[in-house]
């Protein structure tokens, strides 16, 4: 069951899909990149019915950043399989906010690999959401050049019999 700290959050990273980033990427050497936008994806899950609706109001009006982020699943309590099961068909992300998991249940979230990270500080939560997405943008590929040449003379290989 995931422990609650000292600065009463979890920071992890979140693995991207091995698949999705070499996609992206090969969309960003064609110029087709503009239509894919990396999603964040999570289960959002709270004390109360006022602090659901703070923390969503907080993460979904975040400055504009090139990702988007989407609460899949929001609810009060306790995190228990069915959210779980839930991340698990998305970003693989349980946030709590000032709430634990059911016991026992953190070995249903190794077998599904599901992350969970807990707060008591909804700046905190916020801004780790706000750091995630960012984190998802990968910058387009950029031409440098690092020096110049000028060709004085071709030569001609021999050909081959």
């Amino acid at each position: 069951m995931p422990q609650k700290g000292h600065s009463k959050s979890h920071h992890h990273t979140i693995t991207k899909s091995r698949q999705w980033l070499e996609s992206y990427r090969s969309e960003l050497k064609t110029g087709s990149a503009s239509r894919i936008r990396p999603k964040l994806e999570f289960v959002l899950k709270c004390d109360s019915a006022g602090s659901v609706e703070a923390v969503t109001a907080g993460v979904l009006n975040l400055p504009t950043i090139d990702a988007e982020i989407s609460i899949i699943r929001s609810g009060v309590g306790y995190i228990n399989y069915s959210d779980i099961l839930m991340a698990e068909t998305s970003g693989r992300l349980i946030v709590g906010f000032q709430i634990d998991a059911l016991p026992g249940i953190d070995i249903e979230l190794n077998m599904h690999s599901v992350e969970v990270r807990l707060y008591d500080v909804i700046y905190t939560l916020i801004s780790d959401i706000k750091r995630i997405a960012e984190s998802m943008v990968t910058s387009a590929e950029q031409e440098v050049i690092t020096g110049t040449a000028r060709v004085v003379a071709f030569l001609k290989a021999p050909e081959r019999e």
